[in-house]
């Protein structure tokens, strides 16, 4: 996945150290940024990291990855998790409705 994203920059080249979220933030606060960031894990990232590019369902096992991925996200600073269905690896997902704790 992290060879994916240097390959697709649209034009701009900058090498990608991290691998989670907690070490993006470091990268940019190592960098000097000068405004404040605030960001959410993408369930679509994290589906990827566990399942691959492909649609299906997560066996329980890779669900609890999923879990530990979003788990992980969180204690490092995001905010919450991001959903976008209409992508691929998350067309045929069957939706289901859980409360905001589910990581817990």
């Amino acid at each position: 996945m992290k060879r994916a994203w240097q390959l697709d920059q649209f034009g701009q080249r900058f090498f990608i150290n991290w691998s989670t979220l907690g070490g993006y933030l470091t990268e940019l606060e190592h960098r000097g940024i000068a405004i404040n960031v605030a960001s959410f894990v993408s369930a679509g990232a994290v589906r990827e990291i566990a399942l691959g590019n492909v649609d299906i369902q997560p066996t329980p096992k890779q669900l609890e990855e999923m879990k530990q991925l979003v788990w992980e996200a969180m204690r490092e600073g995001a905010l919450g998790v991001t959903t976008a269905l209409m992508y691929p690896g998350a067309l045929k997902v069957e939706v289901q409705h859980y409360p905001s704790r589910v990581c817990t």
